[in-house]
């Protein structure tokens, strides 16, 4: 099979790309040195830094199902995939300000400023009774089990579906079909609902949702399928991977963003609809947070950001193959999940309104720049196509029926 190297080597700037990632650096350390001793720097880190971890471990299950079913169709876009997991272990790292300040965050800690009168954290019954779950150290243990599964899984699919590419025999690809068969599988996404469930839904430690790993894991799956979609439409206007990526592929992206556009309302709206129908105070309070001032707004906003626009946008056959809408509904779609994750935790701070302040504009800036960085030096390392793997003839002449 002839390729032309141009559609499968990318190349960059280095020092630029560099430049990139050190200016994410410097924004990062600047808002530290800003806002440590402010309990709302937290809570903006907090939400950016879930922004842009949730589209890692979204890529994470997708890669996992690719490998575990082996998926044909995918086989031209899994290099891309792989590369964007591959920004875990950087992402680890960037975790250190959330340790830094856990106890400006999480109200069922007694050091939280909130129990600032003596007693009163003793006296919140409930509180009380979360606490064999719900403490510091449990906490940390969690985290550390978190990460140190999410590394281990995109280091090992990284690496050996890099080192296929020059071997002759495709053992590699046997071991991580095996890999993504194992029950490492279940482990991730049930790590990924309790990553939700312990950094965000525990902000508020009086409320509580069963769903809500489901809800934490459908909003990273279908940002992750937007930042793929865009990422290869981006790569083919630069000239890469032409001929590779096919209107085809473009068809099963949408597919894919279409049905879990409905399948996070569904879920989305389910919460919602349980919690109603209960009328249970505990569980009332949280939607009413975020029905007053301008939290009422963002919350309409969702409901038609999220559902409505991107729903009529990609129902249709031929708006699957308009690489100019599927571009920007990419985007559209990233963009209401950052609202999404801020309609989450940033109420627990800003009670009333919404607020886009000066740090939340130097945090998700300084870790988006870190993890498109990095993300665009793993691109340009290897190639953009799993070159030795059998099925790349298959995957190129893939047509849907």
């Amino acid at each position: 099979m002839n390729i032309d190297p141009k559609n499968y080597t990318y190349t960059i700037d280095n020092n630029r790309n560099r430049q990139i990632f050190f200016l994410g650096i410097i924004l990062i350390l600047v808002s530290v040195l800003m806002g440590y001793k402010h309990q709302e720097f937290y809570f903006s880190y907090l939400t950016s830094y879930f922004f842009w971890l949730s589209i890692a471990l979204g890529g994470i299950f997708f890669t996992l199902v690719h490998y575990a079913f082996s998926a044909v169709w995918s086989v031209s876009i899994r290099r891309i995939m792989e590369n964007t997991i591959i920004v875990i272990p950087i992402m680890t790292i960037l975790f250190i300000p959330i340790l830094i300040g856990m106890e400006s965050l999480f109200s069922w800690m007694p050091t939280n400023p909130k129990w600032s009168i003596p007693g009163s954290f003793e006296a919140d019954h409930l509180i009380q009774h979360k606490l064999s779950f719900l403490n510091q150290e449990f906490f940390l243990v969690r985290a550390a089990l978190y990460f140190l599964l999410w590394n281990f899984i995109a280091v090992y699919i990284y690496k050996k579906s890099i080192k296929n590419d020059s071997i002759a025999n495709n053992s590699d690809l046997d071991k991580l079909r095996l890999f993504s068969m194992s029950p490492l599988g279940v482990l991730f996404f049930l790590s990924l609902t309790f990553a939700g469930f312990d950094w965000q839904m525990s902000l508020d430690p009086h409320w509580y949702s069963t769903m809500f790993g489901v809800y934490t894991f459908a909003g990273s799956f279908l940002a992750f399928l937007a930042f793929l979609t865009f990422t290869i439409i981006h790569l083919q206007s630069k000239g890469y991977l032409k001929n590779i990526v096919t209107s085809e592929h473009y068809h099963d992206l949408g597919k894919y963003l279409f049905a879990f556009t409905v399948f996070y309302c569904y879920i989305a709206g389910a919460q919602f609809y349980f919690i109603w129908y209960s009328n249970i105070p505990e569980e009332t309070i949280w939607y009413l947070h975020r029905w007053v001032g301008s939290w009422k707004i963002i919350s309409i906003l969702l409901i038609v950001g999220k559902f409505f626009i991107p729903f009529f946008s990609l129902i249709f056959r031929a708006s699957k193959r308009n690489l100019g809408l599927l571009k920007y509904m990419s985007l559209w779609i990233i963009f209401m999940h950052y609202i999404d994750i801020n309609f989450i935790i940033m109420p627990t701070y800003h009670h009333h309104d919404f607020h886009f302040g000066i740090y939340d504009l130097l945090v998700l800036s300084g870790i988006g720049l870190v993890f498109i960085s990095s993300f665009r030096n793993r691109l340009s390392q290897n190639p953009l196509i799993p070159v030795n793997d059998p099925e790349l003839i298959n995957s190129i002449n893939h047509r849907n029926h």
